[in-house]
């Protein structure tokens, strides 16, 4: 009978068509390398009467042979059956049985049914239905939504873009590393394939000298990887024709299309140009820059001439409202030029970004009117929050408890009011009693009196 670390590695085995190192499944499972190299030899043994083996490749790693798959089909469905009678390892909460389902939902092609979800998760079936419906609101924040098919169960259904910004935001969390991506269960793709995709853009960004943070880097390592793996199961992204236009006249798309080359020729993945386009707009935030340093070059021959313009306006209005005086930092320049970019080339494309915005029902039991940093869709009316339903009980009350310490702040700083001040210190849970909060606010009152109004200095005297 296998254990739950060879039943983790054939797993790992099942989902790639390329070997996988035992460096790669010890990382996963959180073994040492010998341990997994005498876990391999005990599933060798097992599944060799199921019509399967495990070949060790010189230099390459393990991978799974399968000689006789009607024999082999039939214990993985043994074992699978075996394996959802043990139900410590299924979520529990609502909030575990809804992210359970986008996972389950979002990363299978076919038609599942809700008799099947509840045997899988030990509930019933009104139970599944009922987490259906937050499902299918996290789901139209993407643009998302179910296809219904009587006797066949629902799916998940919309276009292939949208789909993929809710694998990486939602499944997958792209703001994660790469090695985090591979760290979960089910691995997109290989951690060698994902290393080599993260070499051949260091490559171009280098060559053609391209800016890019490393969020930015690693969000595009993972889009590529999501990409790769929804074109192998043959789905690709649509643009109209006038996107396409606007992405491909870009110096960005040449540069894509150098990386892309790349990876299908060492991945053989075949890659439509809108697909090139796809990742060219992951650079559109990006110019190549040349010279940032020299003094008497003109940024306008770096920058397209809109977005110069644009972002002159713009520090043009920060020096009117704010009086700090003329700004002429190249470096800040070429930033906002930078952020501009891809700020408009997303406008109203609904792209997921982490934005601090209004709650607005986000995250219940925080007032709609709070200030949250949640994952948003981006549209021409504004940031629009993903609902990620409640917070667990174990932190909801200090999370409140640090809204009100804020809110009460804020009410403070506008009214200018010292009691509503010494009221919002001594809400701060870090500050342990009412006489260190007043000792804490009269010092900073002191310190900083030349920049709070007078106000506060006079209600102090009056307490």
């Amino acid at each position: 009978m296998l254990n739950s670390r060879t039943i983790a590695i054939l797993r790992e085995l099942i989902a790639v068509d390329t070997p996988i190192t035992s460096e790669y499944l010890a990382n996963v499972i959180q073994v040492t390398s010998r341990t997994i190299r005498n876990d391999i030899k005990e599933l060798e043994t097992f599944i060799s009467k199921y019509g399967a083996s495990i070949k060790s490749i010189r230099g390459a790693g393990y991978k799974l042979k399968i000689d006789d798959d009607k024999v082999f089909r039939k214990f993985l469905l043994e074992e699978f059956q075996s394996e959802k009678l043990k139900p410590s390892m299924l979520p529990n909460t609502p909030e575990e049985r809804v992210h359970y389902l986008m996972k389950r939902l979002v990363l299978t092609e076919n038609f599942l049914k809700l008799e099947d979800l509840a045997d899988e998760l030990f509930i019933s079936k009104s139970t599944v239905q009922n987490d259906l419906k937050d499902v299918k609101k996290i789901l139209q924040t993407y643009d998302l939504s179910f296809e219904v098919k009587p006797n066949y169960g629902l799916k998940v259904k919309g276009e292939e873009v949208k789909l993929r910004f809710c694998m990486s935001e939602y499944v997958f969390n792209r703001i994660q590393t790469e090695y985090d991506l591979h760290s979960s269960q089910k691995p997109l793709i290989p951690i060698d394939e994902m290393k080599m995709i993260r070499g051949i853009i260091l490559e171009q960004i280098k060559e053609n000298e391209i800016t890019l943070s490393d969020i930015g880097l690693n969000n595009l390592i993972i889009h590529i990887a999501i990409a790769c793996k929804r074109i192998i199961d043959g789905n690709y992204v649509i643009l109209n024709n006038e996107e396409l236009k606007d992405v491909t006249n870009q110096k960005e798309y040449g540069v894509a299309n150098k990386i892309v080359r790349e990876i299908e020729n060492r991945m053989k993945v075949d890659f439509l140009e809108t697909e090139i386009a796809y990742v060219a707009i992951h650079l559109l935030g990006t110019r190549m820059i040349r010279h940032l340093n020299n003094k008497d070059g003109d940024l306008r021959n770096y920058i397209d001439k809109d977005i110069y313009r644009l972002t002159m306006e713009i520090l043009d209005s920060i020096e009117t409202e704010l009086t700090l005086g003329p700004i002429d930092e190249q470096e800040l320049i070429v930033a906002i030029g930078l952020h501009l970019k891809p700020a408009i080339s997303r406008y109203d494309k609904r792209d997921i970004q982490q934005v601090n915005t209004r709650n607005n029902g986000a995250i219940a039991s925080i007032p709609d009117d709070s200030a949250v940093e949640v994952n948003c869709m981006i549209t021409k009316d504004g940031p629009k929050p993903i609902a990620v339903g409640d917070m667990p009980v174990a932190v909801r009350g200090l999370v409140q408890q640090i809204k009100s310490f804020e809110r009460i702040s804020a009410e403070a700083a506008v009214t200018g009011d010292y009691k509503t001040a010494l009221l919002a210190m001594t809400i701060n849970p870090l500050v342990p009693s009412d006489r260190i909060a007043k000792q804490i606010l009269d010092e900073m009152l002191e310190a900083h009196k030349e920049y709070l109004p007078q106000i506060f200095i006079k209600q102090k005297s009056e307490v």
